[in-house]
């Protein structure tokens, strides 16, 4: 719904960070929190790693507001 224009070596970080997180999951499991791991929070995080990431905004917390 929404590209990403970014260069491919972040995009290649983002993805291989969040398949770590993945597997790290696999071995110990832990509780979701509906307030800060949800899709859009979990894909912010998972790009904070490449330079020149965007800020933290409330608009990441509640999703409603995020095409904004």
């Amino acid at each position: 719904m929404f590209r990403a224009v970014a260069p491919i070596e972040n995009i290649r970080r983002a993805f291989l960070d969040h398949i770590r997180d993945i597997n790290a999951d696999r071995e110990r499991p832990r509780f979701y929190n509906t307030l800060t791991t949800k899709c859009t929070t979990m894909i912010y995080a998972h790009t904070t790693m490449n330079p020149g990431h965007v800020p933290l905004s409330w608009k990441i917390l509640l999703t409603g507001y995020a095409p904004e």
